[in-house]
C-alpha cells in the first residue's frame, strides 16, 4: 500500500477504487447494505400500507393515512442516523483499506457510532447546502413569479409574450439551481473523509473539505458522473429481466391483475434502488477518500509524513491551509515612524496593531 503515497491521476484514482472494493467487496457491501435497507423498509412499509388503504371504508383510510404520516415521521430521523453514520463507516473502512490495515463491518461501524452525531450533523448540514436551500429557492422565486402573473392579469398586461418570459426565466432558474448542486457538491464532497482522518467538527470539515478539493474539482465530477452511469446499469440489469418475465406470465396481463402489476413493479424498483445504493454506494466513498489522500500527498506532503510515521520518526504537523487567502484589514502592522514592518519585524520589535 505505500506504493500509492504518491500523486494519482485519474485513471490511478479509479483503479484503486477498483482494486480496494474487490479485495473487501463483501465488507463494503455489507457496510453500505445497512442504510440502504433501513431506506427499503420504511419504502416497504409505506408502500404496503398505501395499497391497503385504497381499498379500506373511509374511517380505516384515515387511521391509515395517520399512520402512513407517522412511519413519515419516523422514518426521516432514522433514515438520516443511519445513513450519516453508514457514511462515516465506508470512510473510515476505506481510509484503513488504504493505508493497509484491517477492516471489518463491526470495526468501522464501532469507529463511526464513537462520532455518530458529528456524522448526522454533518450529513444534515450537506443536504441544507445541496437540497433545503436550493429548493427554498425555487419554491420563493415561483411563488414570486405566479404573484407577478397574478399581478399582471389584474393589469390587464397578461398574454403569450408574458408566459413566454415566464417560462425563460423558470429554465433559466432550474439551470442555475442545477449548476449550484454541482458547484456545491464538488466544494464539500470531501467532507466525511477530511472529518474521519483529521477528527474535524461538521463546520471545520466543510471548510477543510472546500480547501482540499480545489484544483481537483474536475476530476471528482468525473467520478460522479461515472458512479451516476454506474448505478443506472445496475439498476437496469436488476430490473429489466425481472420485467421481461413479469410481462410474459398471461395470467398478470389482463385489467383485473393491472393493480398487482403496478405493485409488484413499483416494489422491483424499491428493490433496485436497495442494490443500486448498497453496491455504488462504497465505490464513490472509497474514491472519495482516495481522493483526499491524493489533494494531502499533493498540497501538504503527507506521504513524507507518512514515511517518517513508518520509519518510527516523530513527523512535524502539518497546519491546514485556510479556505482563503487573507491579510489583516490594515495590512502589515505600522512601526512607530509609520513603516510597514513584516511579521519578522512585528514579533522582533513586540507593536501589535
Amino acid at each position: 500500500m505505500n506504493l500509492q503515497m504518491r500523486p494519482a491521476n485519474l485513471g490511478e484514482i479509479l483503479d484503486r477504487t477498483a482494486a480496494l472494493y474487490r479485495s473487501r467487496f463483501l465488507v463494503f457491501v455489507g457496510i453500505a447494505a445497512i442504510p440502504a435497507g433501513g431506506l427499503l423498509f420504511f419504502a416497504a412499509v409505506g408502500f404496503l400500507l398505501s395499497a391497503w388503504m385504497g381499498g379500506a371504508d373511509p374511517a380505516t383510510a384515515i387511521l391509515l393515512g395517520v399512520t402512513i404520516l407517522g412511519v413519515v415521521l419516523l422514518a426521516i430521523p432514522v433514515c438520516l442516523g443511519l445513513t450519516g453514520l453508514g457514511s462515516g463507516a465506508i470512510s473510515h473502512a476505506a481510509s484503513q483499506a488504504f493505508l493497509g490495515e484491517r477492516i471489518t463491518i463491526r470495526g468501522a461501524y464501532g469507529a463511526a457510532g464513537k462520532k455518530g452525531w458529528r456524522y448526522v450533523g454533518l450529513l444534515s448540514m450537506e443536504i441544507l447546502f445541496l437540497a433545503v436551500i436550493p429548493f427554498t429557492a425555487w419554491v420563493v422565486i415561483v411563488a414570486g413569479l405566479g404573484l407577478l402573473a397574478a399581478l399582471g392579469r389584474q393589469a390587464g398586461a397578461g398574454g403569450s409574450d408574458f408566459v413566454t418570459l415566464q417560462s425563460a426565466l423558470l429554465l433559466l432558474l432550474g439551470l442555475g439551481l442545477v449548476a449550484y448542486f454541482f458547484w456545491m457538491l464538488l466544494r464539500i464532497c470531501l467532507a466525511f473523509s477530511a472529518s474521519v482522518v483529521e477528527q474535524l467538527g461538521a463546520w471545520a470539515a466543510l471548510k477543510r473539505a472546500t480547501a482540499l478539493s480545489r484544483g481537483t474539482r474536475g476530476r471528482i465530477l468525473v467520478l460522479y458522473l461515472l458512479c451516476a452511469a454506474l448505478s443506472w446499469v445496475v439498476s437496469l440489469v436488476l430490473t429489466l429481466p425481472v420485467m421481461v418475465v413479469l410481462s410474459l406470465i398471461p395470467e398478470l396481463n389482463t385489467p383485473q391483475h393491472q393493480q398487482t402489476m403496478g405493485a409488484l413493479f413499483l416494489f422491483l424498483m424499491y428493490g433496485a434502488s436497495f442494490a443500486s445504493q448498497a453496491f455504488i454506494k462504497p465505490v464513490s466513498g472509497i474514491a472519495m477518500m482516495l481522493f483526499y489522500y491524493d489533494q494531502r500527498i499533493r498540497k501538504e506532503a503527507f506521504d513524507i509524513e507518512w514515511m517518517m510515521r513508518e520509519a518510527g520518526m516523530e513527523a512535524p504537523p502539518v497546519s491546514p491551509a485556510p479556505a482563503e487567502p487573507w491579510l489583516p484589514a490594515g495590512g502589515f502592522p505600522r512601526s512607530t515612524n509609520g513603516a510597514q514592518l513584516e511579521p519578522a519585524q512585528e514579533k522582533a520589535t513586540g507593536e501589535t496593531p
